[in-house]
This record gives structure tokens, sequence and C-alpha cells, in this order.
């Protein structure tokens, strides 16, 4: 926020009338500043963006070819071009942070959302990604849930009537 000493020249900037002399004239006062660098947290992170663009650049036209066309998760769905709800999404399994061919999928736009939100239940998306893996015999792990492995479906509830 500026100080009332800057908002002052700055007003004063504004009615004179050589306004270029006199903003010049004011900025002569920052002269030997220095522009802040860049933290090395921004640096980090700029670079771990850089390198997670070029591990996905690497990794998806291997996937996209490995699909030819159809959902990944057991369906076999084409990749519908004018219907959205079968359109191609990128899925890594285990999150953002792993790009690696064995480690992601291309699903249907609809069975990619179904799967981040864990329907019907995320035992059921462990068990498609785990027949994935054998397919192409690559290794599998279930995904954990705070230190516990959700293995079961949820319960069905009953509606009773009063």
């Amino acid at each position: 926020m500026p100080s009332k000493a800057d908002i002052r020249a700055l007003k004063r900037i504004a009615e004179s009338k050589d306004v270029g002399a006199a903003l010049a004239a004011y900025l002569s006062r920052f002269k030997g500043l220095k522009a802040r660098s860049p933290s090395a947290h921004a640096a980090k992170k700029k670079q771990k963006r850089l390198s997670r663009k070029g591990a996905v650049a690497a990794v998806r036209p291997l996937v996209v070819d490995r699909a030819n066309g159809h959902c990944e998760c057991g369906c076999g769905v084409p990749f519908g071009v004018g219907n959205t709800d079968y359109s191609a999404d990128w899925d890594e399994f285990y999150g953002r942070k792993r790009v690696s061919v064995q480690e992601t999928w291309m699903l249907s736009r609809r069975h990619h959302l179904l799967k981040t939100q864990n329907w019907p239940y995320r035992a059921y998306w462990d068990e498609k990604f785990k027949a994935h893996c054998a397919k192409y015999g690559y290794p599998f792990r279930p995904r954990l849930v705070k230190g516990a492995v959700v293995a079961q479906p949820p319960k069905e509830r009953g509606v009773t009537n009063g």
C-alpha cells in the first residue's frame, strides 16, 4: 500500500502540466532499488511444473496409443467425437504426482468423473485398475485411505415404512 507521501506525490504528478517530467522525477527516487527476485520456493515450484509438463508430454502419446480410441476401464466404449460424455480424459490413477505409462490410463469423460467421485465405491475402481494392470503386466498397489485399504462396497440402505 502506498504511503501518504506517495499518494500526495502522485496527485501532484496528475495535476502538473508536464506529467512526463513530474513522473520521471518521482520515479528517480526508486532508481537504486532492485526488483525482488523470485523466492527459492517459487523457482522450485516453476521447475517442478516444467518437469511435470515434460513428463506428461513424454507419457501421454504412449497412453493414447495404448488406449487405441477406447476407454481403458474395461468397458471398451469408444471415445466419441460428438458425445462429450465419451470423449477421452487422461487420468493419473494414484494422483497428479505420479506420471508414468504404468500409472495412467485413458477413460471416457463419464467414467473419469465417476472414478474421481469414487462412485459406486472406491474398491470398484481399484479392481478396474488392477484388471487394467494385469492386462498389460504392470504392477498394482491399492490406494490407501488414511492408513487403511477400503475393500468392501458400502452397505445397501433399505427403505422402511414407519
